[in-house]
């Protein structure tokens, strides 16, 4: 996780990264990873990797990253599974439980900090009286500033990505999360959790045979019910932005500060060396137009500027 924050120095959400077919050689031959559909993709950002679960930029980036670095990020997250660094590992190719996946994800939820598993955290007696209590034992094991960018990242999944059925179905609350479909539709996943609850929900079958639905038409719509019928109706707690991240306006096409002329600018998280310092260079900004945006006091200083 470490090195999904520095990236070689490089890598952000707003990072670009191919999203194009590609065909990879293994000791068991050609793998051709696919997106859902069959859907191409030119260059992308990472964020829109994450949010729409585009599976070759997600192989790309992770090769690039190094594999047996995405295998320690996961050993920090909690996931204690067999796993070795092949391609398709990127793309989830091993098996984990819903539990231990819940787990990795309370480490993120939680800030980065990875709590020991346990089942109760009191016993008493008819009284009331503590017979036995658990003392939770935690680390900080995930940067702080790389567990909310992934944060802040699935939550778009369900602003505006494969998740956003949650949304449209009620969940109006900060929350983020992410959907996951095997092969011949064998496994619907969905993650998510808020700053204070993480749910994990699974659909598939004993024999391993096809369910017919993907992680948004079957998981989603699960948690998406027992999120809303537990969480408090009142509760609009937001996830905690840590030291050492700037939030940034950017153009998403570009990936660079957003100017007056930029579309749709985006509020984008970056660790504070990361931030961009050069302005978007597809939508150069218009001073007229700056200025009347600030208003008569701008007005006056751009015509002072004029006949100095």
């Amino acid at each position: 996780m470490e090195q999904a924050v520095r990236g070689k120095g490089t890598i952000t959400l707003a990072s670009r990264i191919s999203g194009e077919p590609l065909s990879l050689e293994t000791p068991d031959g050609i793998w051709t990873p696919a997106n859902f559909e069959r859907k191409e993709y030119g260059e992308i950002s990472v964020r829109r990797m994450i949010e729409e679960s585009v599976n070759t930029a997600a192989v790309r980036l992770a090769r690039e990253v190094g594999l047996p670095g995405v295998i320690a990020a996961a050993r920090d997250a909690g996931i204690e599974s067999p796993v070795t660094p092949v391609p398709s590992l990127s793309l989830g190719s091993f098996e984990v439980t819903p539990v231990e996946l819940s787990y990795a994800y309370a480490t993120i939820a939680s800030g980065g900090t990875r709590f020991r598993p346990f089942t109760l955290r009191s016993v008493t007696d008819s009284e009331g009286n503590p017979l036995r209590e658990e003392n939770p034992v935690r680390e900080q094991a995930v940067d702080p500033r790389a567990a909310f960018l992934v944060t802040y990242a699935l939550e778009g999944v369900l602003d505006r990505g494969t998740g956003h059925a949650a949304r449209l179905a009620g969940v109006d609350f900060p929350a983020a999360g992410k959907t996951g479909t095997t092969d011949a539709y064998r496994d619907s996943w969905f993650a998510g959790y808020t700053p204070d609850l993480v749910c994990v929900v699974w659909v598939g079958r004993d024999t391993g045979g096809p369910t017919g639905l993907t992680g948004s038409s079957g998981a989603l719509r699960i948690w998406t019910k027992f999120m809303k019928s537990v969480y408090p109706a009142g509760g609009r707690t937001s996830f905690r932005v840590p030291p050492g991240i700037t939030m940034a306006e950017i153009d998403p096409e570009s990936g660079y500060l957003a100017t007056s002329a930029c579309p749709q600018p985006f509020p984008e998280a970056f660790p504070d060396d990361l931030v961009p310092r050069e302005t978007c260079p597809l939508h150069p900004s218009h001073p007229l137009v700056d200025t009347m945006r600030k208003g008569w006091r701008g007005l006056r200083d751009f015509l002072d500027s004029l006949f100095r």
